[in-house]
């Protein structure tokens, strides 16, 4: 009966543990899955730190040949925007990762005007259409090589360069919908594009999203790269909604190569991941979520000008530790991030109500965090198609049921194995007593009373002394 119930107790506790193995296995999700969820969430936290930056220039113009067409020998140029590229956020105080060349830091004199000259070239087309005598395209290109050719040799003076810098950060709400906001962003530090190729930017803004930097270069063959940026063939795509494409980038994905040198020094790395102008300064991540690199230049057919893709090339984290560093800039992120982890969470998982209210939260925080209405919307309509799975706190389920088998276990275990008993109180289990006689008891034989030790008399007093003396100690004389 004994070794039955001991049975009985070990299979209850063999039934607990195959039990808390199984809430376990419901409860979590595969690997697989989770791993996915978690390279979205990452996606989506690289989004909204990713901002779209604009190049607008403004200068004073001189040239004598204006006369000739019409305008005077100086012109002034206010500012335009000339080119647009990428950049992400850094730190929750507004400071911004991108390239040089984005902000038009050039060591060739002509790059860094680049701009300006384009707008000439554009101002002079427009006169002509003007006067009815539009130019063909071997017309033009010989226009520009005239323009280029006289800035270079400083008959087409340019002075007063004006470089604005706008980045388009988050959405403002109105009557049409969502909109992006743009803020003026001053330099902190550029280095050229010949050179490292990394600039820095700040904007007046708190409680912003950002991304945090790798510490190392630690990517090998094979990892996953994402690049996040605003590609110039999506921004001007003319069937596109102009203002969405403004405020949300493209993501796009493949393998990491190997690092490479420029000859200039600085270190690079070779991926396949797809990028192209206005992508530029633009965060490149791992499925960690962490930037691994910058966006900065592409591979060129040089027999026809044509890009080459597959074969793309990013500044190394690096170097991007080291441009923070030297600015005494803390790469960090701010608690609204964690706050918009947890809401992606809920949201991946299909907790739409349980999102939408971490969601509203953060738009009465930040009212401006990009996208933050989207998310909004998309949790409402999800709610109204049925798709909401509701918020179990399966952690507490879990807890309880794990306490209660354990605690029946451990009853069962002591009350019917330890003690040997189903109710009431125990029986006593008779054994039988067989008679042992009894062995006499053992005495050990006495030892002898101890002698005296032997004696003899003093030969001249009579004493008793001991046999073995020399000298009487009574009279002490000499026994011979």
């Amino acid at each position: 009966m004994r070794n039955k119930l001991s049975q009985i107790g070990t299979i209850a506790i063999l039934l607990e543990i195959v039990l808390n193995i199984a809430l376990l296995t419901y409860i979590s999700p595969p690997i697989s899955a989770q791993s996915d969820i978690d390279i979205k969430i990452n996606l989506e936290k690289a989004k909204v730190s990713t901002l779209f930056i604009l190049l607008a220039q403004g200068a004073d113009v001189s040239w004598q040949a204006f006369q000739q067409i019409g305008l005077p020998t100086t012109i002034k140029l206010e500012p335009e925007v000339v080119s647009s590229g990428t950049g992400f956020l850094v730190s929750l105080d507004g400071y911004i990762v991108t390239n040089g060349h984005v902000v038009g830091n050039f060591n060739d004199d002509t790059q860094r005007v680049l701009g300006i000259l384009f707008r000439v070239i554009n101002l002079i087309i427009q006169v002509f259409q003007q006067n009815n005598q539009p130019l063909s395209q071997q017309d033009i290109q010989h226009l520009q090589e005239i323009v280029f050719t006289e800035y270079r040799q400083g008959n087409l003076k340019i002075s007063n360069l004006q470089n604005l810098i706008v980045v388009g950060l988050g959405q403002v709400n109105n009557p049409l919908g969502s909109l992006p906001s743009f803020v003026p962003a001053r330099i902190v530090d550029s280095k050229p594009a010949e050179i490292e190729d990394l600039a820095i930017l700040k904007i007046e803004k708190q409680n912003l999203p950002s991304l945090l930097v790798a510490s190392d270069d630690y990517l090998r063959t094979g990892d996953t790269i994402w690049a996040i940026g605003y590609p110039g063939v999506v921004v001007q795509h003319g069937t596109l909604n102009r203002q969405q494409v403004l405020y949300t980038p493209s993501v796009t994905s493949g393998t990491f190569s190997n690092y490479r040198q420029k000859e200039t020094g600085p270190k690079v790395f070779e991926a396949t991941t797809p990028v192209t102008h206005g992508n530029s300064g633009g965060p490149a991540i791992d499925n960690s979520g962490k930037v691994v690199g910058v966006a900065t230049f592409v591979s060129i057919n040089p027999e026809f000008g044509q890009q080459i893709q597959g074969f793309n090339f990013f500044m190394a984290a690096s170097l991007v530790n080291e441009i923070l560093a030297r600015n005494n800039i803390r790469n960090y992120q701010g608690p609204l991030m964690q706050v918009f982890e947890d809401a992606l969470k809920l949201y991946f998982n299909k907790h739409y109500s349980a999102a939408l209210e971490q969601f509203q939260k953060m738009r009465n925080l930040y009212p401006e965090f990009p996208y933050i209405n989207d998310y909004i919307s998309d949790c409402q309509a999800r709610i109204l198609k049925g798709e909401d799975v509701p918020l179990t706190n399966w952690t507490l389920i879990y807890i309880i049921i794990a306490v209660v088998a354990a605690a029946a276990a451990g009853a069962f275990y002591f009350f019917f194995v330890r003690t040997g008993k189903i109710g009431g109180k125990p029986k006593a289990i008779s054994q039988p007593v067989y008679y042992q006689p009894s062995q006499p008891q053992q005495v050990p034989p006495r030892s002898p009373p101890p002698q005296p030790p032997p004696t003899k008399f003093c030969i001249y007093c009579g004493a008793r002394i001991l046999i073995e003396a020399a000298v009487c100690p009574v009279c002490n004389r000499y026994q011979t």
